[in-house]
């Protein structure tokens, strides 16, 4: 290069080797020129005039740097391009970023700028050459983000495996171990007495009757298997559960060279699910338990309106049994007495036939004179004898109607869901406590609105219906004026049934529990604190909502909402 300077500070020496130096520093692929001490292109090679994206030399010579490059980029070069100029020294090759004009990309390049000099060693101006190593860079700089990258990764690795209490270990092929982390290491030497470090067998810690099987775990990690199970290791005075997985390793390019092998401590594990069994056995065995207690609370419970219904019936079978029972009696006497006078006249008639005539008008002349003696006394006593029978007759169609309300009311017979009348549940309910309305003077009306049949469980509804009407009874017991409202309406495709009293009323801090088991507010001995919360349950067996609606000191409204559609039938297990 040194040589083409110096021929190129000569022209009229130009030589035919001149000549080659030109057109092969014209064939470079590093950007050369050559410029005056003013700055401007003197000459330039193709790859120079590529980067400054002209065509023609003749569009450069003459021009200066800030004809094509930005104004801060073309200030420096020409600071240092005077420096060279002034000290006469080089700027030895150096990395820069410039702008390609062609471009106008940000490239890295290695710049080397020299005085050029004539034969008597005056400097004319400066020469440029320019390599562009961007591809250089960009590799170094993404080796260094890997290597960075990797060191950071080692390190977090490290990190993560020395700071578990898992014990982490590899194996190469020859089952030598290659990592070792803290933990393990800590683990073995207080276990075994041996201090563990790379290099050492992977059968160095395992105990003689299981080599072999580690041995086979190891062959199967390492043709690519990943195996996982459990074991237990006495050690000391008891026994350690451990889970432990081998996993093959391998290389960037899929080829394996060894085996990962992760211990866990599962011994607290084992504890704790031994221990989760043995309460969930407990569970099982409580939850059998409850759930037979709450058959039999709610068999006790449905008992206790059996024998409310009882006691009620019997209350009602009272009057007809008592006046069934007098008109019998009175028929009983009437029936004596007459009995007696046929038997006297049968007697004066076989006197007649006898031809004892005097006897005979003797007796038959006393039943003339006996009560019943004479034709209009005889039909009185018909009449009001029919009239007896007739007070018996009404008395046992009353008794009947009572039983059948009563047969209505429980369905005993009636345990399978089947399509049902709700307002015929209402009435049958009424019948069985109205001793107790009669008794309190509670003044019951009612608003059927238009039901249709719906698919139910009919005795457990009317359990229902009972239950509430007998908690309305309970809040109005202290009023003065006590009334009842029950209403009936199809909504929304729900028969909605209300029940309304003016007593009361539920408190406020009560009301989130009234349908919680066990939970009343009347006086011990006088509920179970059942009967809401099994009225709740049945409500919901049947899809339905069972809710309330109340004021302190106004009263309480109960509604039933049970689905007037097609009935699913509740999942097993359901109350």
């Amino acid at each position: 290069m040194q040589e083409f300077m110096e021929i190129a500070s000569h022209p009229t020496a130009l030589t035919s080797t001149a000549l080659l130096l030109y057109a092969a520093a014209d064939e470079m692929h590093d950007p050369m020129c050559i410029k005056d001490t003013s700055g401007r292109y003197q000459w330039l090679n193709r790859a120079m005039l590529a980067m400054l994206g002209l065509k023609a030399k003749e569009e450069a010579i003459g021009k200066t740097d800030y004809d094509f490059f930005p104004v801060d980029l073309a200030e420096k070069q020409e600071r240092e391009e005077r420096d060279v100029m002034m000290s006469g020294k080089p700027i030895p090759a150096h990395e820069e970023v410039i702008i390609e004009p062609a471009s106008g990309l940000l490239k890295w390049h290695q710049v080397t700028k020299s005085p050029f000099r004539d034969a008597a060693g005056n400097v004319l101006g400066v020469v440029i050459i320019s390599r562009d190593v961007t591809a250089r860079k960009e590799g170094e700089e993404t080796m260094l983000h890997i290597q960075a990258d990797l060191v950071q990764k080692e390190a977090a690795i490290s990190a993560l495996i020395n700071n578990t209490d898992d014990w982490i270990l590899a194996i190469d092929r020859e089952y030598n171990i290659t990592v070792v982390n803290e933990a393990s290491r800590s683990a073995v030497q207080q276990s075994l007495g041996i201090y563990l470090t790379v290099g050492m067998s992977i059968f160095s810690i395992v105990q003689p009757e299981d080599v072999e099987n580690w041995g086979r775990y190891c062959d199967r990690a390492l043709t690519g298997e990943t195996v996982v199970f459990e074991d237990a290791q006495m050690l000391g005075k008891g026994t350690r559960f451990y889970e432990i997985a081998f996993h093959p390793i391998k290389d960037f390019q899929g080829d394996l060279f060894g085996a990962s092998i992760f211990i866990r401590d599962i011994s607290e594990r084992k504890r704790i699910e031994a221990e989760l069994k043995r309460l969930n056995n407990e569970l099982a065995t409580r939850l059998i338990e409850i759930q037979e207690t709450q058959t039999h609370l709610t068999q006790s419970e449905k008992m206790r309106s059996l024998g409310q219904m009882a006691a009620g019936l019997a209350h009602e079978l009272n009057t007809p049994i008592g006046y069934i029972s007098s008109n019998a009696d009175l028929i009983h006497e009437r029936f004596n007495a007459v009995a007696k006078l046929y038997a006297a006249m049968l007697d004066g008639i076989n006197l007649l036939t006898e031809q004892r005539f005097e006897e005979a008008l003797e007796r038959l002349q006393a039943v003339r004179n006996s009560p019943n003696g004479s034709m209009s006394e005889l039909e009185e006593t018909v009449r009001r004898t029919e009239r007896l029978f007739s007070g018996i007759a009404a008395g046992l169609e009353q008794m009947t109607k009572l039983v059948a309300s009563m047969k209505n009311f429980s369905r005993l017979d009636e345990a399978d869901m089947k399509k049902a009348d709700l307002h015929e549940g209402l009435k049958n309910s009424l019948v069985m406590i109205t001793h107790v309305l009669k008794e309190e003077k509670i003044n019951v009306t009612v608003d059927y609105g238009h039901l249709p049949q719906i698919d139910c469980y009919p005795a457990q509804l009317n359990q229902v219906f009972l239950n509430l009407i007998q908690n309305a009874i309970h809040a109005v017991e202290k009023k003065a004026d006590k009334k009842i409202h029950i209403s009936t309406a199809l909504e929304n495709n729900m028969a909605t049934i209300r029940i309304s009293d003016n007593g009361c009323g539920i408190p406020k801090h009560v009301q989130s529990k009234i349908f919680e088991p066990f939970f009343t507010t009347k006086d011990v001995g006088k509920g179970t604190g059942l009967g809401l919360s099994i009225c709740y349950d049945i409500v919901q067996k049947h899809g339905g909502e069972l809710l309330f609606e109340t004021k302190e000191n106004e009263g309480t409204t109960f509604i039933v909402k049970i689905p007037a559609v097609e009935f699913a039938k509740p999942k097993e297990g359901a109350f």
